[in-house]
């Protein structure tokens, strides 16, 4: 009888610490929902399942963004940082990632992050290069936590990928 009146009283009790806590039915407080670029792209609003919402804005003025977007499990959002540095349009410069609300910076390790994907929930490719001159582009495997290269293939002269390439290298990427 006891522990009926246990059972009866705790269960509601860790139901609704699940519920608040918001881990109940995969719904984490740190997990995305959205993320929305204003139509100046100046800043980007991620809100977050628990209800809350966080408000990105670039670090030097004159700097701009690209479209945000999600990783599958909705726990890293990315975007482009793009600034006018000596030509007359912006150029994507880096890319900028948020995880669990903490803001990383990713670079690439030769030119500008031209396209990129995620790949998987912590990994991206990034499409890197010039806009001039005759160094190919390369497509970059780099870990969002700690923003190592993973691995990386160089582009044809062409910009095309070798079909002998890992499937991360040949998928398509979306244009910073």
């Amino acid at each position: 009888m006891l522990t009926r009146t246990i059972a009866r009283i705790a269960l509601p009790i860790l139901g609704l610490f699940l519920t608040l806590s918001g881990t109940a039915f995969g719904n984490e407080p740190r997990r995305i929902v959205s993320a929305a670029l204003d139509t100046a792209k100046t800043s980007i609003k991620i809100v977050y399942a628990a209800g809350n919402a966080r408000i990105e804005r670039p670090e030097t003025a004159g700097d701009t963004f690209g479209v945000p977007q999600l990783s599958a499990n909705h726990e890293v959002v990315g975007w482009s940082v793009n600034r006018i540095d000596g030509s007359s349009y912006a150029q994507p410069e880096w890319l900028q990632f948020v995880q669990h609300e903490v803001r990383r910076s990713v670079t690439c390790a030769a030119g500008m992050p031209w396209a990129w994907r995620f790949a998987g929930t912590r990994q991206v490719v990034i499409e890197c290069g010039f806009p001039h001159g005759a160094v190919r582009r390369q497509r970059e495997l780099v870990d969002v936590a700690t923003g190592d290269v993973i691995a990386s293939v160089t582009l044809s002269d062409t910009g095309a990928v070798d079909p002998e390439a890992p499937l991360w290298a040949r998928q398509i990427l979306r244009r910073s």
